[in-house]
């Protein structure tokens, strides 16, 4: 009997939705209550929750000529293991510049995730793209959408350092997903 796998569009909408869960998890509500436990001042928070947003800008357009060069997998799964791997220095953060530089880094996360897989739902349909390409941004806008609620409901009931534990957990099963449900044989290495 063959099994029977989710298909590669099902894989990239899961794998965004679950991603983007994490990510905007670690980013409201937990980014600016923490950046102030650690002390910093409004400035200061403005400086680290736009830290991110500095990495999407520089490295955006180059993640999606790399993906040009070398496969969309390949660059999609170096974006994946910033949002399953970088959750876990937030656990390390003891002051607000550290917490500056790993957002930086977790900003990696969708800077190279979000182009490469955005071209990847366009390389799968010649017809129907736009309309692909909008349940892709549906699936990804809930998990933006579930992440903060998410957030603020286990911060209810934890502290920062098991929460961040839990967006990297998240972010860790969504690398996984991608590594396993994402291969050469639904997805070309080279275009």
């Amino acid at each position: 009997m063959k099994e029977k796998r989710l298909s590669p569009f099902t894989l990239l909408c899961t794998v965004g939705f679950m991603a983007m869960i994490s990510y905007s998890m670690a980013r409201s509500p937990l980014l600016p209550l923490f950046t102030q436990s650690l002390g910093a001042d409004p400035a200061t928070l403005g400086f680290v929750v736009a830290a991110s947003t500095i990495t999407g800008i520089v490295f955006k357009a180059p993640s999606g000529a790399l993906s040009d060069i070398l496969g969309r997998r390949k660059v999609l799964l170096m974006g994946m293991a910033f949002f399953g791997l970088v959750p876990f220095l937030y656990l390390l953060v003891n002051s607000y510049w550290q917490l500056a530089a790993v957002r930086f880094m977790h900003g990696l996360a969708t800077a190279i995730f979000g182009p490469v897989a955005a071209a990847m739902v366009a390389d799968l349909f010649a017809k129907q793209r736009g309309e692909k390409i909008g349940w892709y941004a549906s699936a990804t806008t809930t998990g933006k959408l579930l992440g903060p609620l998410l957030g603020g409901y286990i911060l209810l009931v934890t502290e920062f350092k098991e929460a961040y534990l839990i967006v990297g957990i998240i972010g860790a099963i969504s690398l996984l997903i991608a590594m396993f449900g994402i291969n050469e044989n639904n997805f070309p290495s080279k275009d």
